[in-house]
């Protein structure tokens, strides 16, 4: 599974690199709340939050290419679900480091694509 897939991202936005680079740069600015959010409710066993936050950020991060990333939030989801908060917070870890994988693969796209 690849850290950034460029034809799944442009599909999503019908081929429009301008969209796609103004997409990661949204997500770039809401990611950060995103993973507090997700911390937050692994800190206070909130199943219900862990969930549907990591199934938000399961949303953007399929959308922009990150498969691997999407994958680990997936996982973190059914986490949520099912009160996993242990293995939850083993994933955390991981998702933070898939995550800024992520933004260098795409920061090219970004910084070319916005000028």
């Amino acid at each position: 599974m690849e850290i950034f897939d460029l034809e799944t991202a442009l599909a999503a936005v019908e081929g429009d690199r301008e969209l796609l680079a103004e997409l990661l740069a949204m997500f770039s600015e809401q990611e950060q709340a995103l993973l507090q959010e997700i911390d937050s409710a692994i800190q206070n066993a909130d199943g219900k939050n862990l969930k549907a936050t990591a199934h938000s950020l399961k949303g953007a991060l399929g959308n922009l290419g990150a498969s691997r990333a999407a994958q680990t939030a997936s996982e973190m989801e059914k986490m949520g679900e099912i009160g996993d908060f242990d293995s939850a917070r083993n994933k955390y870890e991981t998702i933070i480091a898939e995550i800024d994988s992520f933004k260098k693969a795409t920061e090219n796209l970004r910084t070319v694509e916005s000028r």
